[in-house]
């Protein structure tokens, strides 16, 4: 049975690669564009169900992950986590109210950088009404206190008073931070299941990352993140942001990110340099997922140093990135340097579709450097990410990957995540990937030319499929679990609990 089932993808494998592989691009392209039609989105990950197509407005990151913004903390209570009980004042009206006091309206309702200039303009109006109130209540406490020969303490004007805070904050709300200093973490505990592994379960810190930001001035900030890894020898994962020069299964120093900023266009449009994330597809945090390993624009550990541009508008967005190389690996010979960059735009109220293109060259290959060849390396592809219908979320996206002295390949996935409750998520992938066969295959060995196997995944095609839960649990606080099947290796069933600090 298991090998009638994939006969199929073995006899497109002995094919011409436009016939094995083009149809299912034009097909599966074609898919992306009639869902990005659809009227609602109801994806917890990028916020679009609620009109938030700017990432920005969230994130630190222009285009989205990681460090989280005082507006964005407040939006992932009242939006991603679960609640219980029937609290009287929601964690948006909240933090509005909070924000409304500490820096008026207008302010407060700027971080959100709402699309509609109607919200501006009711923010405004809504801020004199404040104004108003605030300054009645001022007046009334001065008549009060008029025969005082002391008068309080004023409040600290740059960190925020122990009463105001909130268990969304940074740290719990432990202590209060100066308004030009953000700072998160994250800290991911990971078990893994695999029966043909020895031991077959592993527990292991899949991340321990703090991340901070100062803010200089009203265009100027400064962002780093600073980690720890372990991983076996020879892992093709988090040594490339190591900063330490241990080597071996030890734990290291890791800095996955750590740029400069200027922000102008009223904080829409921002140009960075430093190590940052590559701007290629869908930022999803699954980082072994094959579009993300097979174009190497993962979160994990394929940031490079360069100079990017990221501007936000009403309905498209871009970032443009030119990649420098990852100063954090040595020698220069296999560094990388080329761009990378996408180009997203609304095609409905709640959905989005967008392109994405990378061109990378290097003196060697790092794949085989005693051949001591250059190489290029690029990835091209579309991507999409909307709603169908109230509670069903749809992302996507497929990608042609090429390399220096390999057959053109091709990956993508297609992720459905149904939202039953706030906060609970039921998670479904389908995910294929053919990359890196050899476009010259046969090696002479003892005088005889062998030609290299077609493998599924290299040469052939290879599905994947994630089943997968998570749960959203309280602020701060969710749990995962997927079980992986991919084509001719072991299943594994992975848990993961995320506190993002």
């Amino acid at each position: 049975m298991k090998a009638a089932m994939f006969m199929p993808c073995r006899r497109l494998a002995r094919r011409g690669w436009a016939s094995r592989a083009l149809p299912q691009l034009l097909a599966l392209t074609f898919g992306l564009v009639v869902l990005s039609f659809s009227s609602r989105a109801h994806a917890y990950t990028w916020m679009i169900k609620h009109g938030y197509s700017n990432c920005g407005a969230c994130h630190s990151d222009p285009s989205g992950g990681e460090l989280l913004t005082v507006y964005g903390r407040a939006m992932s209570e009242a939006f991603l986590s679960s609640k219980f009980g029937g609290d009287s004042e929601s964690s948006a009206d909240a933090f509005e109210r909070r924000q409304m006091a500490r820096f008026g309206k207008a302010a407060a309702a700027k971080l959100a950088k709402p699309d509609a200039e109607e919200e501006e303009v009711d923010a405004e109006e809504e801020e004199e009404e404040f104004e108003e109130e605030e300054a009645a209540g001022e007046s009334d406490g001065e008549e009060a206190s008029s025969g005082d020969s002391e008068s309080a303490p004023a409040a600290s004007e740059t960190e925020e008073p122990a009463s105001e805070r909130s268990f969304t904050d940074p740290f719990f709300g432990l202590f209060g931070l100066p308004e030009s200093i953000l700072l998160g973490g994250s800290v991911r505990l990971a078990t893994i299941y695999n029966g043909d592994a020895d031991p077959k379960i592993r527990w292991f810190p899949m991340q321990l990352d703090l991340y901070g930001e100062l803010r200089v001035s009203e265009s100027f900030r400064a962002q780093a993140s600073l980690g720890v890894s372990k991983v076996n020898a020879g892992a093709p994962h988090g040594r490339a942001a190591q900063i330490t020069t241990n080597q071996g299964d030890g734990y290291r120093l890791i800095s996955r990110t750590h740029w400069l900023a200027f922000d102008f266009g009223g904080g829409n449009h921002t140009i960075r340099a430093g190590r940052m994330n590559l701007p290629y597809g869908v930022r999803i945090p699954e980082h072994t997922m094959w579009v993300r390993e097979r174009t190497e624009t993962d979160r994990e550990s394929d940031q490079q140093h360069g100079l990017a541009l990221a501007m936000n508008f009403e309905k498209v967005r871009f970032e443009l990135m030119g990649i420098a190389g990852n100063y954090q690996s040595s020698p220069d010979e296999f560094r990388e340097r080329g761009y990378s960059g996408y180009f997203e735009m609304m095609v409905g109220e709640r959905a989005a579709f967008g392109l994405s293109s990378l061109v990378t060259y290097a003196k060697n290959d790092r794949l085989s450097p005693s051949d001591n060849l250059s190489t290029t390396r690029q990835a091209h592809g579309a991507f999409f990410r909307t709603g169908v219908g109230e509670m069903l979320a749809v992302l996507g996206e497929v990608d042609m990957v090429a390399r220096s002295r390999k057959e053109l390949g091709y990956t993508g996935f297609l992720q459905l995540d149904f939202e039953f409750a706030q906060g609970l998520h039921l998670i479904g992938t389908v995910e294929g990937a053919n990359t890196n066969y050899p476009s010259n295959p046969r090696t002479l060995v003892s005088g005889a030319f062998i030609e290299q196997e077609r493998l599924p995944g290299t040469g052939e095609l290879q599905m994947g499929y994630w089943a997968g839960a998570q749960w959203f649990f309280a602020p701060h606080f969710d749990f995962r679990v997927d079980a992986i099947f991919r084509q001719e290796d072991p299943m594994q069933i992975l848990g993961q609990l995320h506190v993002y600090l």
